[in-house]
Order: structure tokens, then sequence, then C-alpha cells
């Protein structure tokens, strides 16, 4: 879990900033793709705030779970959604095998056991349900933003491809994002990194020309990401992952 004071930017800022924003953009695409039944029933673990339940409410029925009561309640506050409480791996109060879909955005990086809260995950799908995931991407971008952010680590594409291999997902599609503004973020996290009394914070609001700038060239990649192409690096990962059906 983060510190309360970052869930409260957090939801200050999920409706205007650049980066949330275009990762909502993205995920919608990502969503839009995705062959859900009929009344599919989908799960956000790690909801935060609240930022993506909007996008998940419009396919289907949607339950929130989130760890932090901070965030439950800025939930609740700010999009009238009750979110429960739980904790990855082993704090799931939830009936297996009931989600068509689970999306885990930006949470599993928060997590000692990573592979142990995939299972968990594959375990809450049905056969053939579907994962959707986003965690941080190399680990030279380590920042003062992943510790503020609790962080435990930031991973390549292949060690994550093989981890949801091994917690039992078919993956389906991998690829780095955040690609264009890669740079711009390297250069700026190895400068804070070498100039440790920066403590500006990596999600300051930005003046509006440029927060529109900004969403727009990370918002342009949602063209490659529904398509399922792959793009060569970026600041994040993305997957989309299933449950085989005879999974036992």
């Amino acid at each position: 879990m983060m510190e309360h004071a970052v869930y409260q930017r957090m939801a200050q800022l999920e409706a205007k900033h650049w980066w949330f924003r275009a990762r909502a953009t993205i995920l919608e695409q990502l969503l839009a793709s995705q062959p859900l039944p009929a009344h599919a029933r989908l799960l956000e673990v790690g909801s935060g705030t609240g930022a993506n339940l909007k996008l998940l409410a419009a396919l289907g029925d949607v339950v929130a779970m989130e760890p932090d009561s901070t965030a439950r309640a800025l939930c609740q506050q700010h999009h009238g959604i009750e979110a429960i409480p739980g904790t990855l791996p082993n704090g799931v109060d939830l009936a297996p095998a009931s989600f068509d879909l689970i999306a885990a955005i930006d949470v599993i990086e928060h997590v000692k056991e990573d592979r142990a809260s995939l299972e968990t995950l594959l375990g809450l799908l049905k056969p053939g349900g579907r994962l959707i995931l986003t965690v941080p991407a190399f680990p030279f971008l380590w920042s003062g933003h992943d510790e503020e952010h609790h962080h435990q680590r930031r991973y390549r594409r292949r060690p994550l491809i093989n981890m949801l291999t091994e917690a039992g997902f078919e993956v389906r599609y991998s690829s780095y994002y955040n690609c264009l503004l890669f740079p711009l973020v390297a250069m700026i996290r190895i400068a804070k990194n070498l100039l440790p009394g920066d403590n500006h914070p990596d999600d300051t609001m930005p003046q509006p020309w440029l927060n529109n700038i900004l969403y727009r060239a990370f918002a342009s990649e949602c063209r490659w990401v529904a398509k399922n192409r792959r793009l060569p690096f970026g600041v994040s990962l993305i997957a989309v992952a299933t449950r085989p059906e005879q999974h036992s």
C-alpha cells in the first residue's frame, strides 16, 4: 500500500493529469477488444481511488477490491462505488472461478509475493477468463517515485511473461508501453537519482499546454496496443493473459 498523501494526490489528479488520462485511453481500447460474454463479471484488484472503474463498469458488473481504507473512502467519495477490502495474495474473500475479466493495473509491483498473487488471480478467473495487467518497467528507472509509491520492483518483459506462465496463465499479448515518452522519462529519473535533493513528485500537474502534449503522445500508443502490436521499450509493461480452459 502507498502513503495516504499519495492516494489523496491521485484522487485529485486522475481526471486531468496526462498520465492517468492516457493510461485510461489505452485501457479503454484494449478492454474493448476483449471477447467478453454478455453480462460479464469483472474485478479490479488494487482499485485505488477508482480511476478505472467507469471503464470496467461499461463492460459488465464490476467488483472493486482495495486494501487501503483511505483509497476506499476516496473511491466512494469521487465515484460512488464501494470497494471491498482485500489483499493479495492471501487476503481475498471472493468465490473461485467467478470472474470473466480481472484488471490488475499497476498493482503487483506493490506486493512482495507477486507470483503467488498471480496464482490467486488465476483461481478467481473462470476458465477462459482474462487478466489485464500493467506494471512499471526496467529496474534502471527505479527512483524516489517508486519508493514513495511503495513499489517492490520494476519488471522486464520476458521475466514477466515467464512468471505469468509459471503461475498457470497463457499469455496472449505483452508489450512495453509509454514508449514515445520513454527517453524523456528516463532522462528525468536518472537526473533525479544523480540529484537526490530534488523531491518534486513525478506526478505533479504540469502546465495545461504541456499536459495536453504529453497526453497526446502517450495516448497515441492505443492504436498499437489495441491491435496487439508490440512496442520495443517503454516506461511500463502491459499484458493480456488467460486462464486455460482445462486448468486444473
